[in-house]
């Protein structure tokens, strides 16, 4: 297959993880269903860390980004990946560690839908008590587009999706041509309907074995641009406002203080505004 030589990048958040929804008011970490999401989230990664080796890849990176990035068993890991567990990214770099990888293709498990979004299970955009949305050039976006534009910058596509069905239909005009795998059915912030286990990692397994072979487009923002972000509330706001204004971005106030609105000219200044 495709992949063999080839290294590959598994981003792993926990909101989208098979078998767990959460409680309302808390985020995941604070719920009952933590322990849960964690233990399954490493399932969901050696399914697909199998997959990849299977298919003769050379590399595979698991980065566990979730919070502080110290959620997981990593004893419980495929032996074989290489893991990124401490959250130890300098300021402004997302992927720090790229630069010791060559990466061919992206994978991102347990990730979710925006804030506010009908029916998606957990539901968020980065903070869920303190962001209320993200735009860039007035359109919407959240977690699974943020790392796709940020794995585009670096040279390497998004080949695979894993959440709910909720968020996979939100970015299926985002990724058309990404793999995507329904990790359970979102009727609500915190319901949905669960698929077997089994069957669930046996069709992570197969379409990851797809994956490999999938030519997707590298998602790149066209600079310059406008990001703009509501904040829930307004104290965070102007802390962000001064923040940019600080570092000599072009930043301004929206219709409110809630609202605070960035030019950016490079995908530098696309991690400042986040």
């Amino acid at each position: 297959m495709s992949a063999k030589g080839k290294q590959y990048l598994v981003n792993v958040d926990l909101e989208g993880i098979h078998g767990i929804v959460g409680e309302p008011y808390k985020t995941l970490t604070a719920s009952f269903d933590y322990k849960t999401a964690a233990e399954n989230a490493v399932k969901e990664i050696n399914t697909v860390v199998k997959a990849l080796y299977d298919s003769g890849a050379e590399k595979v990176v698991v980065w566990d980004n979730h919070g502080g990035s110290k959620n997981l068993d990593y004893s419980t890991i495929d032996p074989r990946a290489d893991i990124i567990s401490a959250n130890t990214e300098h300021k402004f770099g997302r992927f720090w560690f790229s630069d010791g990888y060559d990466f061919d293709g992206l994978i991102l498990l347990g990730y979710h839908a925006r804030e506010g979004t009908f029916g998606g299970v957990l539901a968020h955009t980065f903070s869920s008590v303190g962001i209320q949305y993200y735009k860039l050039d007035g359109k919407p976006f959240g977690e699974i587009e943020y790392d796709s534009y940020i794995a585009g910058s670096y040279g390497f596509p998004t080949l695979l999706v894993c959440s709910d069905n909720v968020a996979l239909d939100q970015i299926e005009e985002f990724l058309p041509d990404t793999a995507k795998v329904i990790s359970k059915y979102g009727k609500d912030r915190n319901e949905a309907e669960f698929i077997e286990e089994d069957i669930f990692l046996n069709t992570l397994y197969i379409e990851t074995l797809k994956a490999v072979d999938l030519t997707p487009a590298l998602k790149k923002i066209e600079f310059p641009c406008v990001f703009e972000a509501r904040y829930t509330r307004i104290e965070d706001g102007i802390k962000k406002f001064k923040k940019l204004r600080n570092l000599g971005m072009e930043t301004e106030f929206g219709e409110d203080a809630h609202v605070v609105v960035t030019k950016l000219y490079n995908i530098e200044d696309f991690q400042k505004a986040h």
